[in-house]
C-alpha cells in the first residue's frame, strides 16, 4: 500500500514530479481492447520535497499521448490522490495519482533507439495479440475457479 498517498489525502490537488520508466499494454478485458500504459518512477510531492512513491502505472489517454513522452523524460503535473481496488482475488485498497493537469515536460534530447516506444505509439500486433491471450488466461482461470466445488 502507498502509505504516504494515503496521509496526502483525497481533498487537495498536489504538485508532483516524476521520471518516464517505459511504455507497456494492458489487457483490458472490461473495455475489450488492450490499452497503452506508462510507468512513472519516482514520484516526488514537490511541496514536501518527498517521494511519495517509487512508481505509478497511468492509462495512456489523449493527453499523455499528444505530449509523446519517451523514456527518460521529466514530467510535473498536479494531481489528487485517488483509491483503487488491487487484485484479481484477494482485493485490497491501494492509492494512485487522478486527474493530472497543468502537464510540463522536460524531455531529454536524444534520438529514439530502434523499436523504443513512445506514449503516442499505437500497439503493435504483437502486443495487441499477447494482451488477448492474456484475457483469455484470466478468463480461463476465472471459469475453472468458479465451477470448482
Amino acid at each position: 500500500m502507498r502509505t504516504k498517498l494515503k496521509a496526502i489525502g483525497k481533498e487537495t490537488r498536489n504538485r508532483y514530479h516524476a521520471t518516464v520508466g517505459r511504455m507497456g499494454i494492458k489487457s483490458n478485458e472490461f473495455k475489450g481492447f488492450p490499452e497503452r500504459t506508462i510507468l512513472l518512477k519516482n514520484v516526488v510531492n514537490i511541496d514536501t520535497g518527498e517521494v511519495v512513491t517509487d512508481h505509478l502505472w497511468f492509462t495512456v489517454g489523449k493527453t499523455l499521448k499528444k505530449l509523446k513522452l519517451k523514456e527518460g523524460d521529466e514530467i510535473t503535473f498536479n494531481a489528487r490522490v485517488g483509491t483503487y481496488r488491487k487484485g484479481y482475488i484477494d482485493k485490497t485498497t491501494d492509492y494512485k495519482l487522478n486527474y493530472m493537469t497543468k502537464i510540463e515536460v522536460k524531455s531529454i534530447d536524444r534520438e529514439l533507439n530502434a523499436g523504443e516506444i513512445t506514449s503516442d505509439t499505437e500497439p503493435s500486433f504483437e502486443e495487441l495479440w499477447k494482451a488477448q491471450k492474456n484475457v483469455q488466461t484470466i478468463i480461463s482461470s476465472r471459469v475453472v475457479r468458479a465451477t470448482q466445488p
